[in-house]
């Protein structure tokens, strides 16, 4: 070949020795593209397969090959003779190419965010189950999302046919656990509960499942706090709300399960007061918009013919004396109690200089909403939602990242909540809640991960009340499936959860609890408070001998006289515990970005780490659990090794009384004084990790 003396020339003898390696004789004596060295194939989100590449390209010496776009058959034609080492696509071009793909050589698979296949019957599971490669590696943060049997939907594809089948980890895994985490739980079912969890964590998954978590790298990464922010609603929002709630198809629903009033003893949804298939979901997603906007429910110049109709109907129910319209009602602040809130806390960051904020939302009409707000207030800004062009994707966070003048990216949940690098941002503002609660902590994940050099803020915005209260609710629970089954954590047992009995819904699930508003009551709160008052009071019931036991008799008689009387009939309720005369004022210092909260619509808040923190009362409980279960197990076999002696011994003559017969003292231990009570439990709290010393007694009083 002539030479020129350029780069030419290089190009020039690759597609000559290209157009050799495409002759039909030489490609017949190719061996396979893994012979010599191994080949991977990695499928990850549409939103980052090039970040894959560019990390490839930054950490690594690898033929790396694109199968995305219109030059898959190219790619796909390099990889089978030999050129690539890795292949790269997206979840949905696997899915559409599975039979592409499935039989080519792959030495191993990588499958990042994993979680996307929990679910055994969709078509991407099925799908990638059809991989003949059986070295398969997947990578997620979120393994248990909804239920137990999730985890075992990527253990058997990671691992086929290892653990069973979906059936026989239900009853033997999903069941049990879910059980024992139910406030109603039997001390028999929290003591299998707890076993197996242990068993779970300890035997069973260390051989499939490898868990890294933020721990290990904890003094690489900054603080985080994580407040959950209760809006009121506005007065609109509650009036709509309200005209819903008293729809007849509404009411049908909520009442599905009681008996019809005509005497007949059915259920009122199999005789007079049918439920249309379909209405559950339609009212669900009704509810959700009116929690957030009212403009959700009118029609928009972006509907198309049927959605217009469907929103025109639903706005005459909420406005009878006639809805305002869409380009009107955008901007009115009383028609999104969360608004208020939201503008308090940028405003607040803004004054601060310096800080960066994500905002996510499930909605793509809520990204609309917020962007006339923000234009309006003044606010920089960048969108990212599901219609952003990937060419434009990278782009655009990095303009977040870099530009100093943006100062807020509103991002859609499902679009940009998996794998993007933000962390430029400090805080994070997660405005509607998803019934997946690894949706939303993988949203905060995008700024609170390595790279991020300052404190994290995250707020978590509820309208209080609602339907997206009683989702945190069930949130609250999916993440405490998650501690249990990843650690098996002693979590606080808030919900009631009838497993064996699923014709009652419990409080936790049944759309009459969906469908339920709480207008002047914090649901959530009186659930956190109840348990913690169940467990305060088991505690001082069942503390008495344990720390008796280990005060000197000394100490104990010294401090008798320390204390007031305290009325012995009451020294185990709560009230009588604290022994308050008057009810004290709280001294606590509230924090600042609280109390600009509260006179802007926030009702309530609470710190969600603390919710889900495993407590010293639940693990204590279920040690005593399963002692008693053992002690059962050892009766029953005493009784049944004495039952055949018995019958061995039949023919035997029964054995003489012993004489003279031992002597017996009846000495009953004497009650403790209300003095001593009290002190024990003193004692008791310190223990629990309540107070820190007896002094704190006044204070932990004052917080109750």
């Amino acid at each position: 070949m002539k030479k020129i003396g350029d780069k030419r020339d290089e190009q020039r003898r690759y597609k000559y020795v290209k157009k050799l390696q495409d002759q039909k004789d030489w490609r017949e004596n190719l061996p396979p593209p893994n012979d010599i060295w191994p080949t991977c194939l990695i499928v990850a989100p549409a939103t980052v397969v090039h970040n894959w590449e560019r990390e490839f390209q930054t950490w690594g010496y690898f033929e790396v090959g694109m199968y995305t776009g219109s030059e898959r058959d190219e790619v796909l034609h390099d990889f089978k003779l030999g050129r690539l080492d890795v292949l790269l696509t997206s979840f949905e071009i696997a899915r559409s190419d599975i039979e592409r793909l499935d039989t080519l050589p792959f030495s191993c698979i990588f499958v990042d965010e994993a979680h996307r296949i929990k679910n055994p019957r969709s078509q991407t599971t099925q799908a990638f189950n059809q991989f003949e490669c059986v070295i398969r590696f997947g990578l997620t943060g979120t393994a248990i999302q909804n239920d137990y049997a999730e985890l075992w939907t990527l253990l058997d594809w990671s691992n086929p046919e290892r653990l069973g089948t979906m059936d026989q980890w239900r009853k033997c895994v999903t069941r049990p656990l879910t059980t024992g985490q139910s406030q109603k739980a039997t001390t028999e079912q929290l003591a299998v509960a707890r076993r197996l969890a242990l068993r779970l964590v300890k035997n069973l998954l260390p051989h499939f499942f490898l868990r890294r978590t933020k721990a290990l790298i904890a003094d690489q990464l900054p603080g985080k706090s994580h407040e959950v922010v209760f809006c009121r609603l506005t007065n609109a929002q509650l009036e709509a709300y309200k005209r819903f709630l008293s729809l007849q198809s509404v009411q049908n629903m909520i009442l599905a399960q009681d008996l019809c009033e005509c005497g007949s003893r059915k259920k009122r949804s199999s005789c007079h007061h049918p439920v249309e298939q379909g209405e559950a979901l339609k009212y669900i997603s009704v509810f959700m918009k009116i929690s957030n906007h009212l403009v959700l429910i009118l029609p928009s110049p972006s509907d198309n013919q049927g959605q217009a109709t469907r929103n025109r109907e639903l706005a005459n129910i909420a406005f009878p004396d006639g809805a305002p319209s869409y380009g009107l009602a955008i901007f009115d602040p009383n028609l999104c109690g969360k608004w208020a809130v939201l503008n308090t806390l940028l405003q607040t960051w803004r004054r601060e200089q310096g800080n960066k904020v994500l905002v996510f939302t499930r909605s793509v009409k809520l990204i609309e909403m917020l962007k006339y707000h923000l234009s309006r207030e003044g606010y920089n800004y960048r969108t990212f939602d599901g219609s952003t062009k990937q060419s434009d994707r990278m782009p655009i966070i990095d303009e977040f990242s870099n530009d100093p003048d943006v100062f807020l990216f509103v991002i859609s949940t499902l679009a940009g909540g998996t794998g993007l690098n933000l962390t430029a941002a400090n805080k994070v503002v997660i405005f509607d809640p998803n019934w997946n609660p690894a949706h939303d902590l993988q949203a905060i994940d995008r700024a609170f991960r390595i790279g991020q050099r300052r404190d994290v803020s995250v707020y978590r915005l509820l309208a209080a009340g609602s339907l997206e209260e009683h989702i945190y609710r069930r949130q609250i629970y999916k993440q405490q499936q998650m501690a249990i089954g990843y650690e098996a954590s002693a979590q606080t047992r808030y919900a009631c959860i009838l497993v064996s009995n699923l014709s009652q819904e419990g409080d936790l699930f049944g759309l009459k609890n969906l469908f339920t508003l709480n207008e002047d009551s914090y649901a959530t709160k009186m659930t956190i408070e109840k348990a913690n008052r169940d467990q305060l009071n088991w505690a001082l019931a069942h503390f008495d001998g344990s720390v008796l036991s280990g005060i000197p008799s000394e100490e104990l008689a010294a401090n008798t006289g320390k204390v007031d009387a305290v009325a012995a009939d009451d020294i185990k309720g709560l009230k009588s515990f604290l022994f308050a005369e008057e009810d004290q004022e709280d001294t606590k210092p509230s924090d600042a970005i609280a109390t600009i909260l509260a006179s802007h619509g926030a009702g309530y808040m609470h710190i969600n780490d603390d919710v889900l923190k495993p407590t010293n009362v639940e693990d204590q409980l279920t040690e005593v659990a399963i002692k008693r279960k053992r002690r059962r197990r050892s009766e029953n076999i005493r009784k049944k090794s004495a039952q055949s002696q018995e019958g061995s011994q039949n023919s035997q003559s029964p054995p003489k009384p012993a004489w003279p017969p031992k002597r017996k003292h009846h000495k009953t231990q004497a009650p403790l004084s209300p003095r001593s009570r009290l002190y024990v439990r003193q004692h008791a709290l310190i223990a629990l990790g309540y107070i820190q010393e007896k002094e704190d007694l006044d204070k932990f009083a004052a917080d109750l």
